[in-house]
């Protein structure tokens, strides 16, 4: 991806303030206690180990403060980078915008408007999905799972600050947030488990695309970039030959001759 922040939140703990200090009490009585199973055998014929553990617990808030001072400082950064692997590995990203005249976007994801847009009826089933496909062979936890996260359209919020992640409270909405220097994207995100993919596309990218089959009927119009090859305004031509996309509107970007602008006419048979 262009975004270096793109699947990489702020780790602000494994879990909450009060999540945290009671792991690191419960790690710190065990380590007590382990401490006492050492201890000479004289020592605990004299001191009970409720004793130790009473006298010892006077500096346990200050140990235990410290322990976790140590453990944010070193642990978090990898807890991030962990969290980041994870949905790399993990989690696919159909990623679309509202916006199909925006020249930014045709010069960075139309090849310079060499390419073509294809526009989507986002009310199709498609883009309603609420249970996984039936090559999945989805247990039930694997079908609630993807109900309340995966196959539905969701807009992207922008913001200045880095979404900050409690892992233990994380969920999906930390990779619906990117920096406002990107908002004119308008982006709507889709996401779907990469393990249901039947395709695979490996390309020049460090991770493989991974994709799906999307119905033709779930596509409402196809666009030829201002500076669209022969070659690529001939394959959107194919489609009028296509029984199953006659409903499909062909069209092609034109710029604006007075403004910074582009407007769409309807493609030419051939």
């Amino acid at each position: 991806m262009n975004d270096p922040f793109e699947f990489s939140p702020h780790v602000a703990g494994w879990g909450t303030a009060e999540e945290e200090e009671a792991q690191a009490g419960k790690v710190w009585e065990e380590r007590m206690v382990e401490a006492y199973a050492k201890q000479r055998p004289g020592f605990r014929a004299r001191v009970s180990q409720d004793q130790f553990l009473t006298k010892l617990r006077l500096s346990k808030a200050a140990d235990v403060e410290q322990e976790l001072k140590a453990i944010r400082g070193k642990a978090y950064p990898e807890m991030a980078s962990g969290v980041t692997d994870m949905a790399n590995a993990g989690i696919g990203v159909f990623c679309l915008t509202e916006d199909p005249a925006n020249l930014l976007m045709w010069s960075h994801y139309g090849e310079s408007h060499t390419g073509f847009v294809v526009e989507f009826d986002t009310a199709h089933e498609f883009f309603q999905s609420k249970v996984p496909p039936a090559h999945a062979n989805a247990d039930a936890q694997e079908a609630a799972e993807f109900a309340a996260e995966y196959g539905f359209l969701r807009p992207v919020s922008y913001s200045d600050s880095r979404p900050a992640v409690v892992l233990t409270q994380m969920s999906f909405g930390i990779f619906e947030v990117k920096g406002t220097c990107w908002s004119y994207e308008r982006e709507w995100r889709m996401f779907m488990p990469l393990s249901y993919s039947q395709t695979q596309y490996r390309g020049p990218y460090r991770f493989p695309l991974h994709l799906w089959p999307i119905p033709k009927a779930a596509v409402r119009r196809v666009i030829g970039g201002a500076n669209a090859t022969m070659a690529v305004v001939e394959s959107i031509r194919r489609l009028a030959s296509d029984p199953e996309a006659q409903h499909i509107q062909l069209q092609s970007a034109q710029v604006d001759r007075e403004h910074f602008s582009m407007s769409f006419i309807d493609l030419p048979a051939a």
